[in-house]
């Protein structure tokens, strides 16, 4: 098999596994971060209907959630921002008064995503020029691989040549002595 071909497969599962890696470590940091902030979420029990108090931890540690929103793009500063509103959002939190965990509505989510936003903004900004760091690194490790198999392979084509050449001056100079 081709040397240039190893490079290029290795260099394609070391990306994909790099980008999988700093994808996950991304969702870590920004549920700790989250979890971090001390913010308390009012919520609303979808079964019995009791009003009861979650931690931003309790909320960035579950993973299903149901929502509505309405997207309205903002103008700040010089860029265009789209940002979410929110007309329902509900996640599966533990209920004290029912002792199960049940869908609540998030009552004071837009809120909680405003004050949440920088922060988290930092994190995910942080976290994709590290991506974009190792992904070049690793793009630069498998540059100069490459480079090394291209000269392997420059090389065995010119002693392919280079027999090829002899073995057809040995044919003439026979034919030659022949005549």
């Amino acid at each position: 098999m081709d040397p240039r071909l190893i490079v290029l497969m290795v260099m394609g599962v070391a990306l994909l596994a790099w980008v999988v890696f700093c994808g996950v470590m991304a969702v870590r940091r920004l549920r700790s971060s989250a979890s971090r902030s001390g913010l308390v979420a009012q919520a609303t029990c979808g079964t019995c209907g009791a009003r009861f108090d979650v931690d931003a931890a309790e909320l960035a540690r579950t993973f299903v959630s149901k929502s509505r929103s309405v997207t309205k793009t903002r103008r700040r500063g010089a860029a265009l921002v789209d940002e979410p509103r929110y007309q329902r959002f509900s996640k599966k939190v533990w209920c004290p008064h029912c002792g199960a965990q049940r869908w609540a509505n998030i009552e004071n989510v837009n809120e909680l995503n405003e004050r949440l936003r920088p922060e988290l903004m930092r994190v995910g900004i942080r976290c994709l020029l590290v991506m974009a760091v190792g992904g070049f690194i690793i793009l630069g490790a498998a540059s100069v691989a490459m480079g090394f198999a291209d000269r392997a392979a420059e090389t065995r084509v010119e002693e392919a040549r280079q027999q090829q050449r002899d073995a057809l001056m040995e044919h003439y100079d026979s034919l030659r002595d022949a005549d």
